[in-house]
């Protein structure tokens, strides 16, 4: 590694550490003025807002801020938008610096933003984590609607004892819908809206058969517990395919975590070696057909494998 590498590793280390100051220091002056809001008379439009808050408004009013934002709300992360993408730039930087160590400048620049990429798929998957935590929950939410109503109480009345009862993040979601419920909203639109924030056939169903039971009537009780014995043996069901399925998947990231360790490998028994072939046409095109085949591969046996909920 030369010198010029060394100087770019250590200005992208101290980049980063810059970064997670600023975040931290943010974050910190973000609660006090929580406190202080809480502890204060004074009406909050007149307080001084940092340029933090006024620039993570500025992107969600934007479509790419507000779809972030929601992204980062539906997966559970207690995260600004301004903040995520503060972070999401400093690994890429850093990435850009590390990678320009070792590779060209065009792979190590696609390698940063490969990154990038990464960590919103991170957010991504948060969010596939807890959808999957929420219907498991679902089996449990229907009993207890279902002994709510039994004992009389209506379905609004079941859903805050159930967001009472119930463990995160199903509680959480409840909570918001009678919330809005308490506001004016009806609960047909509460819940539909529960359906746009959790996309997923388990909870269309139930939110369906408690509307439809809101408005025609009928046995409730017994519709909602075998509402909860179906869900809870569609649980059981892909639980047992996912469990089949979890080899193939695993071996397809291990050949494919092969394939990088060998050229890591590689370039460290011979140095210089990666940056030579992301310099060459022969190079990149063998780089360029070998990660194309990975790709393939993988998208081949996640598209297999793949459990629609």
């Amino acid at each position: 590694m030369s010198s010029l590498d060394l100087a770019w590793l250590l200005f992208s280390l101290v980049g980063l550490l810059v970064l997670l100051a600023v975040w931290q220091l943010n974050r910190a002056s973000s609660e006090r003025a929580s406190m202080e809001a809480r502890s204060s008379f004074d009406p909050p439009e007149g307080r001084r807002r940092n340029l933090l808050r006024a620039l993570d408004r500025r992107l969600r009013r934007r479509k790419f801020g507000d779809n972030l934002g929601q992204r980062l709300v539906s997966a559970g992360l207690e995260i600004r938008v301004v903040d995520f993408v503060m972070i999401a730039l400093g690994i890429a930087f850093v990435t850009f610096a590390v990678g320009s160590a070792v590779l060209a400048g065009w792979a190590a620049l696609l390698l940063a933003m490969l990154s990038y990429r990464v960590c919103l798929v991170w957010v991504d998957r948060k969010r596939a984590q807890r959808r999957e935590e929420l219907i498991g929950q679902l089996p449990e939410l229907a009993r207890t609607i279902s002994n709510g109503v039994s004992a009389g109480l209506s379905t609004q009345a079941s859903l805050e004892l159930a967001a009472r009862e119930l463990s995160p993040p199903i509680s959480d979601e409840l909570a918001t819908v009678v919330a809005e419920a308490r506001v004016g909203q009806s609960l047909a639109d509460a819940l539909e809206r529960l359906r746009e924030r959790v996309p997923s056939r388990e909870v269309g169903v139930l939110v369906s058969t408690i509307v439809i039971q809101q408005r025609s009537g009928g046995d409730s009780v017994r519709a909602l517990q075998d509402m909860a014995q179906t869900l809870e043996d569609r649980k059981d069901l892909i639980r047992e395919v996912r469990t089949v399925m979890a080899g193939s998947v695993f071996s397809g990231w291990v050949v494919a975590g092969l394939g990088v360790l060998t050229l890591v490998g590689l370039n460290l028994l011979r140095p210089g070696l990666l940056e030579k072939m992301t310099s060459s046409f022969l190079g990149v095109a063998a780089l360029t057909i070998s990660g194309s085949v990975y790709a393939i591969g993988l998208v081949l046996i996640s598209r297999f494998t793949r459990v629609e909920t």
